[in-house]
C-alpha cells in the first residue's frame, strides 16, 4: 500500500515514518511538509493512503483532505492532530481514522489494523458496471450481475439519511433541511455532530459503490451524486409511461410491465417523506391494472379479468371498484361461495384499514344478488 505523510514538522514526520516502518508493511513514498505539494503528488502518482496533519500553515488539513478525495475518491485519509476537537471534521471528509499526538505504538497498531480490514472489505468495483438499486419494499444494491446486498447501517437515522439523499439524488439538500427531518429534537450543535457522523458512516458503507454513488458536500449542504445507476421503481415508472395503447395486440406488454411491480416504494420503513412518491406509484400501477382488468372483462375473457382484479386486491384489499367487478365475475361464473367470502373480506378490510363500511352501491348490489342466491 503506497502512502504519503504530510506534516509541517520534520521531526513529527520522521517519528511517524519510523513507527510505520516498524509496525506495518506500508510503503512510504514521500514525507512532505507542504499541503500544496501533497496535492500535486496525489494528482500525479498512485497513492492509497495519506497520513495528514490537520494544523498545516499553507492549507488547513481538512480542506486539503477534501481536495485529495475529490482528485482520488479511493484514497484513504488518516488525520494526525494534537486536538481532539478536529475529530468531527475528520469524519465529515471521510477520514478512515484520526490519531492524536503524541502518537503511541499501540494506538497506531489499531489504525493499521483498521486500514487492513477496510482494504479487504471495500473492494472498488469496475466503473463500467451498472449499480442496480432496488427500493421496492426495502433497499438492496447489486453491481452488474453480482449478488444483491442489503447494506448494514450503523443506525436507523443513518439509513434514513442515505435514503433521503437517494430520494433527492443529484440535488443539493441543505444541512438545515436534514436536521429538521432527522434531529429536530436536538440542539443545533448536537444535531450537526450527529449529521457529520452519519455522513461519515454513509461514506464508509458506500465505499464499494463509490464509482456510482458519492456524497458531495457543498454550500452548507450535501448531494448524492450518481453515475451508472438504475433505480428499479424509477425504471418501472419510465417503462409504464412508454406503454403502447391498450389493444388486443399489446395486452401481454401491459401485463408483463405491471407484473414487474413487486411492492411499494420503501414500504418497510414507513418514512413520511416517501409517502407522496409511494402513493403516486401505487396509483399509477392500480389505474393501469384496472384498465387491463376492465379490458379483459369487456372482451368476456373472464379468467384474465378475474386474475387482474384479484391481483389488485392483493395490494389494496379495500379497493371498491376491483371488489365490485370481481364479485360480478364470480356471480357470472356461478361461484357463489367466492362472492360471499369476497364481500366478507372486503368489509373486514374496510373496518381494519379505514374504520368504515361498504358503500351504498356495493351493498345494494350484494343485497340484490343475495335475493336469488
Amino acid at each position: 500500500m503506497n502512502a504519503i505523510l504530510v506534516d509541517d514538522e520534520p521531526l513529527a514526520l520522521d517519528y511517524l515514518a519510523t513507527l510505520l516502518e516498524q509496525t506495518s508493511d506500508i510503503k512510504i513514498l514521500h514525507k512532505l511538509t507542504r499541503a500544496s505539494v501533497a496535492l500535486e503528488v496525489v494528482n500525479s502518482e498512485s497513492i492509497d493512503l495519506v497520513f495528514l496533519d490537520i494544523d498545516m500553515p499553507d492549507m488547513n488539513g481538512v480542506e486539503l483532505a477534501e481536495q485529495l478525495v475529490a482528485v482520488n475518491p479511493t484514497i484513504s485519509v488518516i488525520f494526525v492532530t494534537a486536538y481532539n476537537e478536529f475529530a468531527i471534521d475528520a469524519f465529515e471528509v471521510n477520514a478512515l481514522d484520526y490519531l492524536l499526538k503524541p502518537i503511541n505504538r499501540e494506538r497506531l497498531a489499531k489504525t493499521i489494523d483498521r486500514i487492513s480490514r477496510y482494504q479487504k472489505l471495500h473492494v472498488i468495483h469496475n466503473s463500467e458496471e451498472t449499480l442496480k438499486i432496488s427500493v421496492t419494499n426495502c433497499l438492496t444494491l447489486q453491481i452488474g450481475s453480482g449478488s444483491k446486498n442489503s447494506p448494514s447501517w450503523r443506525t436507523m437515522k443513518t439509513r434514513e439519511l442515505f435514503l433521503y439523499l437517494l430520494h433527492k439524488k443529484d440535488k443539493l439538500v441543505k444541512r438545515e433541511e436534514i436536521i429538521d427531518l432527522l434531529w429536530a429534537n436536538l440542539t443545533f450543535e448536537k444535531a450537526v455532530n450527529q449529521l457529520y457522523t452519519a455522513i461519515y458512516h454513509i461514506r464508509k458503507t458506500l465505499a464499494p459503490y463509490q464509482n456510482c454513488l458519492k456524497i458531495i458536500k457543498e454550500n452548507e449542504g450535501y448531494m448524492l451524486a450518481t453515475k451508472n445507476i438504475v433505480l428499479d421503481l424509477e425504471d418501472w415508472e419510465t417503462n409504464m409511461k412508454k406503454l403502447p395503447p391498450l389493444t388486443e395486440q399489446y395486452t401481454h406488454i401491459h401485463a408483463t410491465t405491471l407484473l414487474e411491480y413487486q411492492g411499494h416504494y420503501l414500504d418497510q420503513y414507513n418514512y413520511l417523506w416517501a409517502e407522496d412518491y409511494k402513493y403516486f406509484l401505487q396509483t399509477l400501477w392500480c389505474e393501469h391494472a384496472l384498465q387491463l382488468a376492465s379490458f379483459f372483462k369487456q372482451k368476456l375473457q373472464w379468467d384474465e379479468a378475474k386474475k387482474w382484479y384479484e391481483v389488485i386486491l392483493t395490494y389494496e384489499p379495500e379497493h371498491e371498484e376491483a371488489t365490485l367487478q370481481l364479485m360480478k365475475i364470480y356471480a357470472i361464473l356461478n361461484d357463489n361461495e367466492r362472492v360471499n367470502s369476497l364481500f366478507t373480506r372486503y368489509q373486514k378490510a374496510l373496518i381494519e384499514s379505514l374504520d368504515t363500511h361498504a358503500s351504498k352501491e356495493i351493498n345494494n348490489w350484494y343485497k340484490s344478488w343475495r335475493k336469488y342466491h
